[in-house]
């Protein structure tokens, strides 16, 4: 019974794991750094599917 209740647990934990997916990514980002970081995030955004949002902080 035991045995059978930790597999179940252990299949749902890898179809959780597996079901994740980032769409947005915050990064945050101290300010007065220059563009730099502003211009690869917009260079990342860019190429399509997952987003970098950058919040720049004092």
């Amino acid at each position: 019974m035991i045995r059978k209740l930790m597999a179940a647990t252990a299949l749902v934990s890898a179809l959780m794991v597996t079901s994740a997916s980032a769409e947005t990514v915050t990064m945050w980002v101290r300010s007065g750094i220059g563009d730099s970081f502003k211009e690869v995030v917009k260079a990342y955004n860019a190429k399509g599917g997952d987003t970098v949002e950058m919040t720049e902080v004092p």
